[in-house]
């Protein structure tokens, strides 16, 4: 006798008993054939509760804004903008404590508006393919591609610090004083990620830096990113309980003092070039959720990263199109973000964001947990360097994607040089001078 469908379907349910991801495969296909991978939720990336009253101290941070703009600005008032929403995103994912903290003085709230605005340029640095090509020759030469791997050595594990120290001065400079990519810590991260993606499993997979290469190719990328490092610090507060007074030495330190250093295998990991690219436009994040044998004191020890994948929340917008502003209620920003980026439903149907795994046939989706090797000595680099990446990853979802930020212009809009207000800095320097012309009477 024939079998039917639904007898298959009963055999398959059977062989599947006990693989509950299996069976939510399954039944997605037979509910929805349309449906999407599992999406970042806004809750899960946004403090819902808090919404509220997170809002009303973003309102009176823009109406100081609004109100001292010419002061602040050293522009006439017709200049003035309100926060965008790169710099709406930031202040929604501030600490409420902090934020409610930087409202109690003046000073406070000028300082806080100050890094706010530098938010859209550190976005774009950060995406750095959003950046315009006169930054691009500014900063980062076009990157030759990498000469295929050599044999490994059969422990993988780091040289001698003597030997390491002479392949780390290797790193080269061209005729415009621009590093050039070190093809020695690229073939260590081929090494430790197997020769595949670390997501998907599949071969072929690009060497991708966490933090860019263009934040330390060259001495005015460096300068930028010690920059972008300033005006982003507030960001990690949401993942570290209080103020987190080292946070921006430490960066500085691994990523602001030596040219190339954005190449070492501790700030790289391999992706396949569709989620190598997925990754610079905001699509998914990387969160930093543990260390396995972080206790090993053998500094050449591998030890295992825990990284949790996420898609990011999804921009309602057309294909091809930039998403409409963010507005400034819950509701508003709650219905501008999507459960599902695309809908395939025909071929007529937009494209979607989504990607299996070959070795499973299943989607990847938010909360996957993957392991990133790493010896011991360099562990402490590599999680700053997710971090900052996790904190920013964030922001360029909701701001609309690299897209969006690539409109934003290469420098700070209403900042100097040094990315300050220019109404603080003459303030300041008046200051100084009124404290001279007292002292001299004295």
């Amino acid at each position: 006798m024939q079998r039917t469908m639904d007898d298959r379907y009963k055999d398959f349910q059977a062989k599947m008993a006990g693989n509950e991801r299996a069976q939510r495969e399954l039944q997605r296909v037979l509910d929805n054939s349309d449906k999407m991978p599992e999406q970042q939720s806004a809750a899960e990336l946004l403090p819902v509760e808090e919404m509220e009253e997170r809002l009303q101290y973003i309102n009176v941070v823009e109406k100081h804004w609004h109100d001292n703009f010419a002061y602040l600005s050293q522009k006439p008032g017709e200049a003035y903008r309100s926060f965008n929403d790169a710099e709406l995103s930031a202040l929604l994912h501030m600490d409420t404590g902090y934020l409610c903290n930087e409202l109690m003085q003046w000073t406070s709230i000028e300082s806080l508006i100050q890094s706010i605005l530098g938010i859209p340029a550190t976005l774009k640095f950060f995406a750095t393919k959003a950046l315009s090509a006169e930054a691009l020759q500014r900063i980062s030469k076009k990157i030759p591609p990498l000469r295929p791997p050599s044999v490994s050595s059969a422990s993988g594990d780091d040289d001698d610090e003597k030997e390491a120290t002479e392949k780390r001065r290797s790193t080269k400079l061209d005729s415009s004083g621009k590093a050039q990519r070190n093809n020695y810590y690229a073939e260590k991260r081929r090494h430790l990620d197997g020769h595949r993606c670390v997501l998907t499993g599949t071969r072929d997979a690009q060497v991708c830096h966490i933090v860019p290469f263009a934040a330390n190719a060259t001495k005015d990328g460096m300068d930028r990113w010690h920059k972008v490092i300033q005006a982003s610090m507030r960001l990690f507060l949401q993942e570290r309980p209080g103020v987190d007074l080292y946070a921006e030495a430490r960066l500085h330190s691994l990523f602001g003092f030596e040219q190339g250093v954005s190449d070492r295998h501790w700030n790289t990991i391999s992706l396949t070039p569709t989620m190598h690219d997925w990754w610079g436009r905001g699509y998914f994040g990387l969160k930093y959720i543990g260390t396995n044998d972080a206790n090993v004191q053998d500094p050449n020890a591998v030890v295992t990263l825990r990284i949790q994948f996420h898609w990011m929340p999804w921009r309602c917008r057309k294909l091809g199109q930039k998403p409409a502003p963010l507005g400034r209620t819950k509701e508003d920003i709650l219905a501008a973000i999507s459960t599902s980026c695309g809908q395939p439903s025909s071929w007529q149907g937009e494209p979607m964001v989504a990607m299996s795994r070959p070795e499973t046939g299943f989607n990847l989706e938010t909360g996957d947990v993957f392991g990133i090797h790493i010896p011991r000595r360099h562990m402490e680099k590599m999680v700053e360097a997710f971090r900052m990446q996790w904190a920013l990853i964030k922001l360029l979802a909701m701001a609309g994607g690299a897209e969006v930020v690539a409109d934003y212009p290469d420098d700070p809009e209403f900042l100097d040089e040094n990315w300050e207000l220019p109404g603080r800095k003459a303030l300041r320097l008046a200051y100084i001078d009124i404290r001279a012309a007292v002292a001299e009477e004295e």
